[in-house]
């Protein structure tokens, strides 16, 4: 696994590449961040194969729980197109660590790096069968679990309202789409025709449903998947716009936080929410 690392790190900017040309992220990102994240994390559960130790837990008077070590054998894993390499590892690491052997399904949009990084699995020496790759399409193979965890949906207090929401629309305003190869480029574009025809609609319901847009709302440019930085206010709670998971650049705003908590979770999503204060 340590050699495994190795090779990610010497080929950092062929992953970066390869991220680059399938889902449209911003290279100068995936060169600097994203990509050399992923040999730290396969070095990190590397370190940890020898550290799973069993306990004996009492439970209580009738029960008694214990940890049996055993790989369970083989796992399927579906690797979302968001961060191709970086979930590819982060669901193989664990699996390798623990002597399992795997079947990866990347994403359809996005095969590239998931092929690469198992041919740089072989060239580390991890034998023939134990880590192994199915491309194709998710009806055939099962839907690829995307997922995001953006400032989607925005909770605001306000008396920082006005100043906060004329800030970002100043930041929207100045925030480059463009060629994702281009270093001062801070957006690329959607990962294909159909997430940026998804992302489209869910603008346009959020202008029918009664939603105040600030900025954007468009496609950016004539050519291209791409899409301009969106920011909508004054969106009501039962909208698609604030129950949804959008999956773009698309901001929903809400003027308050009274009953944030369940405001919050009046979603079919919740894989992550995070809070911003000085207190």
């Amino acid at each position: 696994m340590n050699k495994f690392a190795d090779l990610i790190d010497e080929n950092i900017e062929e992953l970066a590449l390869l991220e680059t040309l399938d889902a449209g992220k911003v290279f100068s990102f995936e060169t600097t961040v994203d990509i050399p994240s992923i040999s730290k994390e396969l070095r990190y559960f590397d370190g940890a194969a020898d550290k799973i130790h069993g306990k004996t837990l009492k439970l209580s008077s009738e029960f008694q729980g214990y940890t049996l070590l055993e790989p369970i054998g083989v796992v399927g894993l579906i690797i979302p197109w968001n961060f191709p390499s970086a979930m590819f590892i982060l669901k193989c690491a664990p699996a390798l660590a623990a002597g399992c052997t795997m079947v990866v399904k990347p994403a359809e949009q996005a095969p590239l790096p998931a092929l690469y990084l198992a041919h740089l699995a072989k060239l580390a020496g991890i034998p023939d069968g134990v880590l192994n790759v199915v491309t194709g399409l998710g009806h055939i193979a099962g839907a690829a679990g995307e997922i995001c965890v953006c400032s989607s949906h925005v909770f605001v207090q306000e008396g920082i309202y006005d100043e906060l929401m004329k800030k970002l629309v100043e930041k929207a305003k100045t925030w480059i789409v463009g060629d994702p190869f281009d270093p001062s480029t801070c957006q690329g574009p959607q990962v294909d025709k159909k997430q940026y025809e998804r992302v489209l609609s869910y603008i346009d319901h959020g202008k029918r449903e009664g939603a105040t847009l600030l900025i954007g709302g468009k496609p950016c440019g004539e050519k291209g998947y791409f899409i301009e930085p969106t920011i909508f206010e004054n969106v009501a709670d039962d909208s698609l716009i604030a129950r949804d998971e959008i999956f773009g650049p698309v901001m929903a705003v809400m003027k308050t936080v009274e009953e944030v908590i369940k405001r919050g979770n009046a979603t079919s999503y919740g894989l992550a929410a995070g809070i911003v204060t000085n207190d």
